[in-house]
């Protein structure tokens, strides 16, 4: 994986199509702005496969021991005052 600008995102597959696999680069961590697996959005974290020291291991869609860390997404706290 080529490194990319930390505001990019990266999409890998939908939910009715194939993914791919992001492999980012042994000893490299790697930001991205926001993460989409099959169509969803995930959550602020670091990412990679279960080769990896990321937090979230997943083969289907990482590969390698590099890591992808993701700086933002839409999860926030709602407060209610009545």
């Amino acid at each position: 994986m080529n490194s990319c600008q930390s505001r990019a995102y990266l999409e890998t597959g939908t939910a009715h199509e194939p993914s791919a696999q992001a492999e980012p680069d042994a000893g490299v961590n790697e930001a991205v702005a926001y993460l989409y697996l099959n169509g969803e959005m995930r959550r602020v974290g670091t990412y990679g496969s279960t080769s990896s020291p990321a937090a979230h291991k997943n083969d289907t869609f990482f590969s390698g021991t590099g890591v992808l860390t993701v700086l933002y997404d839409k999860s926030g706290t709602l407060i209610k005052v009545r």
